[in-house]
């Protein structure tokens, strides 16, 4: 009964705290009348027009545009169906566009493997398990 009653205070304390913190908020600010909350002054108002006369477009189709694989933000240098991705590494693309990995299958350098039981891939691409141990669940050696 006392935690109710101490939890009910404190919300009537920082309820009227947060209602008092609100009429204050703009009391510095002068009031601006007849503005677009766009466009507060005349600097970005001239930005705003030069960017209505640049036509900018849509994101760029790699199937129009190839080279847009090329850029330092691009996932992958490949295009396939129309969208940049890593053959490398692409699950539903491995190794060529297209080729999907099974399920419970990591596409590591091009190829679909297990990485639960592959030796050369054991819980991930490129570990490799020493010479005569197997990989079992994931890890080297697995007693």
């Amino acid at each position: 009964m006392k935690l109710i009653l101490i939890l009910a205070l404190l919300f009537i304390v920082l309820a009227t705290a947060l209602c008092n913190d609100d009429n204050n908020k703009f009391k510095d600010e002068p009031h601006q009348t007849n503005r677009s909350p766009l466009i507060a002054n005349d600097l970005t108002r001239n930005q705003n027009s030069s960017l209505k006369s640049m036509n900018l477009r849509g994101p760029l189709s790699c199937n129009v545009f190839p080279r847009v694989c090329r850029g330092l933000s691009s996932p992958g240098l490949d295009c396939c169906s129309g969208r940049c991705v890593n053959v490398d590494t692409n699950l539903l693309n491995c190794g060529q566009c297209g080729r999907r990995c099974r399920y419970g299958e990591t596409c590591c350098g091009g190829r679909c493997v297990n990485v639960m039981f592959d030796p050369l891939n054991c819980g991930g691409c490129k570990n490799k398990c020493m010479q005569g141990s197997s990989c079992r669940y994931g890890m080297c050696s697995y007693a």
